[in-house]
């Protein structure tokens, strides 16, 4: 059982040959990431609440 990514490492991407391609891809998806989650992509279809003690609300803004 996982959370969300079952069967899949990050390691096995392809993050380019040298340092300085790696650290790009890596800022890339990175930045790709928050915009998607900013933009609250796909937030609507999970059709569960967590478990008391692993979901709640932000402190400062009281969103998820």
């Amino acid at each position: 059982m996982g959370r969300g990514v079952v069967g899949f490492d990050l390691a096995e991407l392809d993050w380019g040959d040298t340092p300085q391609e790696r650290a790009a891809s890596a800022k890339d998806f990175l930045l790709r990431v928050l915009d998607l989650a900013l933009s609250r992509h796909r937030w609507e279809e999970p059709t569960y609440e967590p478990p008391p003690g692993l979901g709640g609300t932000c402190a400062r803004t009281g969103r998820w």
